[in-house]
């Protein structure tokens, strides 16, 4: 008779048949990766036995290997050598289930009519249907990796939490509820908002991005959809209430120097994230808009530039205004065009324009001139009198109607 120990010198060693017995899983090690068997039906034990894999290497922990759970059913593998036991595999547990049912076989019931009875077996032990050449890694918390034949892979932790890598076009979708990318750079969240809600799910996508990587915080956030918590401006909303915006507001573009916290958006400082803002740009749902620039702001277009607006302009500046045209200035102002200011200058400006009330001097020439009397002159004066000129004091009494000034 072989024995399995090599400690006999009479006996052939390693020719006994190896045993194969089925078993479930008692207790698991996570520390030395061993496991606890009973058998099935002679309830022997086996114990601080490892688990069997397609490939392992003792190399840095190299290979494919899974953590079994207690209770799935395990093949135990006993050596025809001296070696210990170990798991060669695992098994599905036999389930009986009804003819009557979906996933019932065609073809092996017993009666020609349903039957509540159980009659047939099953091994399904709650996996879903697979086509042909489909490889599957799943958990009962319904993650899964699945190979499809014909080169689809599928990865996810459930039906809204997943990405697709489909060959046709080389094509990659994702599907999620709520989506997070955070980056060296800063980060993306694009998803609802948290807390309940009555009658609608606010949405939105937002970026942070940060100057240099070793920023603590991020200097850029730009939000689009629903956005949750706007930019406030340092005039405390003077701007805003002028350009009309209202929520929701559905696109927004801040920049504050190191304002931003780079994960989730949030101010880093209420009050300074504000005071310290350098642009906003905003629209809401009804396409109210405002940009607000703290810096200077230069456009150059190379073609036409048409402004059409149904409502009024108003423009201001705390410094100078200039305008120049090359070709030319037109300007129709309808009822009446209106300028103001302390010196209003046309073309060079040099000579001061009069209007109607004003007072106006006009010298004459300084010239001898001879007055003669017709009546005898009052005594002691002479019939003839010889005058210099003198200036006429005068006022304007007309002008054009149409130029006021």
């Amino acid at each position: 008779m072989p024995s399995r120990f090599r400690t006999s010198f009479t006996q052939t060693e390693g020719h006994e048949p190896a045993r194969i017995v089925q078993g479930r899983i008692m207790n698991v090690n996570l520390v030395k990766w061993t496991v606890d068997v009973a058998a099935q039906f002679d309830r022997k034990k086996y114990f601080n036995i490892q688990v069997g894999s397609p490939y392992l290497h003792h190399s840095n922990g190299e290979g494919i290997y899974v953590v079994p759970e207690v209770g799935c059913t395990a093949v135990v593998c006993i050596p025809s050598d001296s070696t210990p036991p170990f798991v060669l595999a695992f098994v599905m547990a036999h389930e009986a289930v009804s003819s009557a049912t979906a996933d019932a076989p065609q073809g092996t019931s017993s009666h020609s009519q349903p039957t509540p009875n159980a009659t047939d077996s099953s091994f399904a032990g709650g996996r879903p249907t697979a086509q042909l050449g489909d490889i599957w890694l799943r958990t009962r918390d319904n993650n899964f990796v699945i190979l499809h034949r014909g080169g689809v892979l599928q990865i996810g932790a459930t039906e809204l939490a997943q990405r697709i890598y489909m060959p046709l076009n080389n094509q990659i979708i994702d599907m999620s509820e709520n989506y997070a990318h955070h980056n060296a750079g800063g980060a993306i969240t694009w998803g609802l908002q948290d807390g309940p809600s009555l009658t609608k799910y606010p949405c939105q996508y937002q970026h942070t991005l940060r100057v240099f990587a070793d920023d603590q915080y991020a200097d850029v956030r730009i939000s689009a959809g629903n956005v949750y918590t706007p930019m406030g401006d340092p005039d405390g909303g003077t701007a805003a209430s002028a350009a009309g915006l209202s929520t929701p507001i559905i696109y927004e573009v801040a920049v504050s120097p190191k304002g931003f916290v780079a994960d989730s958006g949030e101010l880093a400082d209420p009050q300074a994230t504000v005071t310290n803002s350098v642009l906003r740009f905003a629209f809401d749902r009804a396409s109210n808009t405002l940009l607000r620039i703290s810096g200077s702001v230069s456009m150059s277009f190379g073609g036409t530039l048409t402004l059409a607006v149904t409502g009024n302009i108003t423009m201001s500046t705390q410094g100078s205004a200039a305008l120049t045209a090359v070709s030319g200035i037109t300007a129709d102002g309808g009822q009446f065009v209106a300028l103001k200011g302390s010196v209003i200058r046309l073309k060079e400006g040099m000579i001061p324009v009069s209007r109607i009330g004003d007072t106006v001097s006009t010298p004459l020439v300084s010239a001898p001139c001879t007055i003669l009397f017709a009546s005898p002159p009052i005594p002691n004066v002479p019939a003839a009198a010889t005058i210099t000129g003198a200036p006429l004091i005068g006022m304007i009494m007309s002008g054009n109607q149409n130029v006021l000034a």
